[in-house]
C-alpha cells in the first residue's frame, strides 16, 4: 500500500522546474492583483453589502492602521518626523496618545504625539520613497503596500514548493488555494502597515534550512538568521510574536519525526536541543528589537526609564491590562475571551476552515469506522512516516496558532478581527497539505 502511495505521489510531483517556475510567476501575479482588488473593495465599502462581515466571516481592512502609516508618511514628507522622535504620528486619542500622556506625566503638553507601540520598520522603509516630497506620498504608500503583497506571494510560493517537494504538485495547489481564496489574507497582504509576510519568514526559513543543519550545516548561522527574522517581525509590531517564534520550531517536529519513522522523538537530544536553541534565538531577536525600540523612545522622551515604559506599557495594555486604564472597555472574562476565540479561530475565514478541517475529521471518522468493522487491520495514518510526521507538525502548529490568544488577552478581545493571522502562519497551510495527503492515502488503501 505504501509503495502505491509513494508511486502516485511521485507521479503527481513529476513536473519540470521550468514549468513550476512559470506556475509560480502566474500565481504571484494573480495573488498581487487579487490582493489589490480585495483591498480596494474593502476600502470602498463594497463588503458592507455582505451582512455579518464586520463581526464574523469577512475581516475588512484595518482602516485606522492604514491611515496611521499613510498620515505618518505625509507628515514626514511635509515636516520631517523629529517632532515624533522618528516614530509614526499617533492618531488614536484613547490608546496611543493616551499611552504617551501616561509616560509624560501631567506636566507635559505636546502638539503631536508619537506612535510608540513599536519601532515601525515598515514606516522607516516607506518614508524613504517620499524623498521628502509631499507629491510622492501616494507613491511611497503604494510601494510599501506592493512590497507587502509581493512579499506575501513569495512566502506562499515557498510553502507551496516545500509541499511539492515533500508530497506532490496537488498539495502545492492546495496551499495556493487556501491563501488566494481568503479575503482576509488578500486584504491584509496589500497593506503598508501590516506587512503580513514578516510573520511567516522564521517558519519558511526553518522549513528549508533545518534539513541542512541536520546534515552538519552551520547551526550558528541558522540561529542567527532566525534571530534576525524574529527581530524584523518585532520591529514591525509585536502582535503574534509568540506564534511567529514558535513557528520557527515547527519544521523541527516534521523532520525529526520523519527521521524517526514517524514517531515523535521525545527522547532525542537533537530534538529538544534544536527546539531550545531556536527558542533562545527567537528571544534574542525579540530582545534586540526591544532594545532598538527603547533607544528610539529614550531619545524622544529624554530618559531611559521613559524609553522602557514605551516598550512595557503597550505590552501591558495588550496582555493583562494591569496598572493602566487603557483599553479598559475590553474586559477580560470567560465569556469575552471565549467569544473572541470563536470569532478568531472558527468564524474568520469560516469557509476556508471548513474546507480544510472537515476532510481531516471525515478521514478520522472513516478510519475509526473501518477499523471497528474490521475493513482494515490498523490505522494507516500511524503507519506512514511522512504522513505521521506531518500530523505531529500540524499539532505543534496548532499550539503556535493559539499561543497568542492565550497570552495577549486584551489584544485577543479587542482585535479578534485581525488575530486570525496566527492560524495561517503555520496551521492552515500545513492542515490543507495533510487533508490532501489523507485523501490520497485513503484512495490508495481502497
Amino acid at each position: 500500500m505504501h509503495d502505491r502511495v509513494r508511486e502516485e505521489s511521485s507521479a503527481m510531483t513529476n513536473i519540470s522546474d521550468p514549468v513550476w517556475r512559470r506556475i509560480t510567476i502566474v500565481f504571484a501575479a494573480i495573488f498581487v492583483s487579487f490582493s489589490f482588488l480585495a483591498s480596494f473593495a474593502s476600502e470602498r465599502g463594497i463588503y458592507e453589502y455582505f451582512p455579518l462581515h464586520a463581526d464574523y466571516f469577512i475581516s475588512g481592512q484595518d482602516f485606522p492602521s492604514e491611515r496611521l502609516i499613510r498620515n505618518s508618511i505625509y507628515h514626514y514628507a511635509d515636516e520631517g518626523d523629529s517632532s515624533t522622535g522618528g516614530f509614526m504620528r499617533a492618531i488614536d486619542p484613547k490608546i496611543h496618545i493616551a499611552a504617551v500622556k501616561q509616560i509624560d506625566g501631567s506636566n507635559v503638553e505636546r502638539s503631536e504625539y508619537p506612535y510608540i507601540s513599536h519601532f515601525g520598520i515598515q514606516y522607516q522603509v516607506a518614508k524613504f520613497f517620499t524623498f521628502r516630497n509631499t507629491e510622492m506620498v501616494e507613491f511611497a504608500h503604494f510601494v510599501a503596500r506592493l512590497m507587502g503583497a509581493i512579499g506575501m506571494a513569495s512566502v506562499i510560493i515557498l510553502i507551496a514548493d516545500w509541499a511539492r517537494r515533500n508530497f506532490s504538485i496537488v498539495h502545492s495547489f492546495g496551499v495556493f488555494a487556501v491563501f488566494i481564496l481568503s479575503p482576509a489574507i488578500l486584504e491584509k497582504s496589500f497593506s503598508a502597515y501590516w506587512w503580513t509576510f514578516l510573520n511567516f519568514l522564521p517558519f519558511v526559513f526553518s522549513l528549508y534550512a533545518y534539513p541542512r543543519i541536520r546534515s552538519n550545516g552551520s547551526a550558528v548561522m541558522f540561529l542567527s538568521v532566525v534571530s534576525l527574522l524574529v527581530c524584523l517581525k518585532s520591529l514591525s509590531g509585536y502582535e503574534y510574536i509568540t506564534a511567529v517564534a514558535i513557528s520557527a520550531a515547527v519544521p523541527v517536529i516534521y523532520y525529526e519525526s520523519k527521521a524517526n519513522s514517524g514517531m515523535l522523538p521525545y527522547r532525542s537530544y537533537r530534538f529538544w536541543s534544536s527546539i531550545l536553541f531556536i527558542a533562545m534565538a527567537a528571544v534574542v531577536g525579540f530582545a534586540i528589537a526591544g532594545m532598538l525600540h527603547i533607544a528610539l523612545a529614550a531619545s524622544y522622551f529624554g530618559s531611559f526609564d521613559k524609553g522602557m515604559k514605551a516598550l512595557i506599557l503597550p505590552m501591558t495594555y495588550s496582555t493583562t491590562g494591569a496598572g493602566t486604564d487603557i483599553r479598559s472597555s475590553s474586559t477580560i472574562s470567560l465569556i469575552s475571551i471565549s467569544l473572541a476565540w470563536i470569532k478568531t479561530l472558527a468564524l474568520r475565514n469560516a469557509i476556508i476552515n471548513v474546507a480544510v478541517f472537515v476532510p481531516i475529521l471525515a478521514y478520522l471518522i472513516f478510519q475509526i469506522r473501518d477499523r471497528i468493522s474490521n475493513r482494515i487491520d490498523k490505522f494507516y495514518l500511524l503507519d506512514d512516516a511522512n504522513t505521521t510526521a506531518l500530523v505531529w507538525m500540524c499539532l505543534f502548529a496548532f499550539t503556535a496558532s493559539v499561543s497568542w490568544q492565550m497570552l495577549a488577552l486584551k489584544h485577543t478581545v479587542a482585535h479578534s478581527h485581525v488575530n486570525w493571522i496566527t492560524m495561517y502562519i503555520t496551521l492552515i497551510p500545513l492542515a490543507v497539505v495533510l487533508s490532501i495527503q489523507l485523501f490520497v492515502q485513503r484512495r490508495s488503501i481502497r
